[in-house]
């Protein structure tokens, strides 16, 4: 595998590659004067090594990188927050669904229980049969199951979705810095 371009240099000795680390991570305010005063080196030698070594070139590359995994794990916790959010919404529905199909049981019990001889109650028969609710709860047993299956730790990004994430946050405003 191929280093990246702003790894140590073949040939780039331990006080280089330590300056351009420094020089590196100096950010917006980066300046060969002040590499120099840490470095203790002549401002030349700072400037000699700097060309020998690329160091411009290699900034860029490694600023790059950074915003690129930067962007990947905000997007990685998006989706996770997403799937996560998603999973809570089925769990509410389940409840819901849940709680109405005990609440039914409960009116046909009274309904039943209030029966006379002739077959006759004075309550109305609930509305809705148990069956559908028993049929809605099939149905969200079984979205449930994907929602687990699709939200363990190797599926969260099965369809690119991160890919996608990351590609909608590097066009984001507050997401890319301005060149120039």
């Amino acid at each position: 595998m191929t280093p990246a371009a702003f790894e140590r240099r073949k040939g780039e000795k331990a006080e280089q590659w330590q300056a351009f680390k420094i020089y590196r991570d100096m950010g917006s305010t980066r300046s060969m004067q002040e590499l120099a005063r840490i470095m203790k080196r002549p401002v030349r030698t700072m400037y000699l090594w700097s060309n020998k070594f690329n160091w411009l070139e290699r900034i860029k590359s490694y600023e790059e990188w950074s915003t690129n995994d930067q962007v990947k794990e905000r997007a990685e916790a998006m989706a996770t927050d997403m799937v996560s959010g998603l999973s809570k919404a089925v769990n509410a529905v389940g409840f819901v669904l849940m709680s109405d199909l005990k609440y039914k049981q409960q009116q046909w019990k009274t309904y039943w229980r209030d029966m006379d001889e002739k077959g006759e109650s004075k309550i109305k028969p609930p509305a809705g049969s148990t069956n559908s609710l028993l049929d809605s709860m099939v149905k969200w047993a079984t979205c449930m199951e994907k929602i687990k299956e699709f939200t363990s730790a190797d599926n969260i990004d099965e369809f690119g979705a991160i890919d996608e994430l990351v590609e909608i946050l590097k066009n984001e405003p507050e997401t890319t810095e301005a060149t120039g």
